[in-house]
């Protein structure tokens, strides 16, 4: 990463590990909370670390006050759910950006749609979720069908993926 003001912190919580951006210059009083929700093993999690670094990049250029509250979840539903919740209620993210599988992706708009926050699909979508017509669930514009080894190897896309996915997030949130 690129920018050297962030640092992580990270705990292991309910046995799961849980990554934690600490002061830094996004991270300050006021600044509204943006929610990702992402896999920690395996090739997804691979395809997750440029997501992020997307998203970063994303908000980085907003110049809005924001900062990034990243989840790490190992992909039960329940845990996922669990943790869209907590960024929602206990943190106070104003959105979530998801790059997690599709039946994850699915559980997290749920809660979120529950909660009433938008939240931004990185990565393939649901197909569910691409025709609700729910506003607030904002779905890639590409189609990202295929392997998660393919799309954990093309860093590119993955970047791509994160930065678009934040975009239509913060559009919706000058809604």
């Amino acid at each position: 990463f690129n920018d050297v003001g962030s640092v992580y912190l990270g705990r292991v919580e309910d046995g799961r590990f849980v990554f934690r951006e600490a002061a830094g210059p996004a991270a300050s009083e006021g600044a509204e909370v943006i929610g990702l929700l992402r896999p920690l093993e395996g090739e997804a999690a691979l395809f997750a670390d440029g997501v992020e670094e997307g998203v970063r990049l994303a908000l980085a250029e907003s110049g809005r006050p924001l900062t990034l509250e990243v989840e790490g979840t190992r992909g039960a539903w329940t845990t996922v759910g669990e943790v869209a919740r907590d960024l929602i209620e206990d943190r106070h993210a104003v959105g979530l950006v998801t790059a997690l599988d599709p039946q994850g992706a699915h559980v997290a708009a749920q809660v979120a749609t529950r909660l009433r926050r938008p939240i931004a699909v990185a990565g393939e979508s649901p197909e569910l979720l691409a025709h609700t017509g729910v506003p607030w669930i904002l779905t890639p514009e590409v189609s990202f069908e295929g392997s998660d080894s393919r799309l954990s190897a093309d860093r590119t896309m993955a970047v791509s993926s994160g930065y678009q996915a934040a975009r239509r997030l913060l559009e919706q949130l000058d809604h």
